[in-house]
């Protein structure tokens, strides 16, 4: 009896550590805690493109908390062609690191943690006369 007792204790125990990790995942997604660095999910045929894929969605979650969607909507083609080019992408990665990766049959699935280079990502959105909105204040209340 006692056996039973604990082994449905030890199953109710880890099913609890189990739903909390998943919900922690979900709560954490999007911004870690320093400014420049996103969690993001990237899926692809092979490691290689999940992680190209991550890279694009810590742009476009860089893109959605400092330029404003009128910015982006008139300025999309020259974004696309700056940022999400594959020979320049890995440019603005500053450091990257693999939290989870699932490989299912001709998917790979990956959880990073991506920290963008925001110098050089401002340095391009200057010139494509871009100015971001949360960077500009951050920055003139640094000085």
């Amino acid at each position: 009896m006692k056996r039973v007792f604990w082994g449905f204790s030890l199953v109710l125990i880890m099913s609890f550590l189990i739903n909390t990790t998943i919900f922690a995942k979900d709560v954490n997604e999007g911004k870690t805690n320093r400014s420049n660095t996103y969690r993001v999910v990237g899926t692809g045929s092979s490691f290689k493109e999940a992680e190209i894929d991550a890279y694009q969605n810590a742009i476009i979650e860089f893109f959605k908390d400092n330029l404003r969607q009128e910015d982006i909507r008139t300025n999309s083609s020259k974004l696309l062609k700056e940022f999400f080019n594959l020979s320049k992408i890995k440019s603005y990665i500053k450091s990257k690191k693999v939290i989870s990766r699932e490989d299912e049959k001709n998917k790979v699935k990956i959880v990073m943690d991506v920290t963008l280079d925001i110098e050089k990502v401002l340095e391009s959105l200057y010139k494509l006369n871009i100015t971001p909105e949360n960077i500009k204040s951050q920055k003139l209340s640094k000085e």
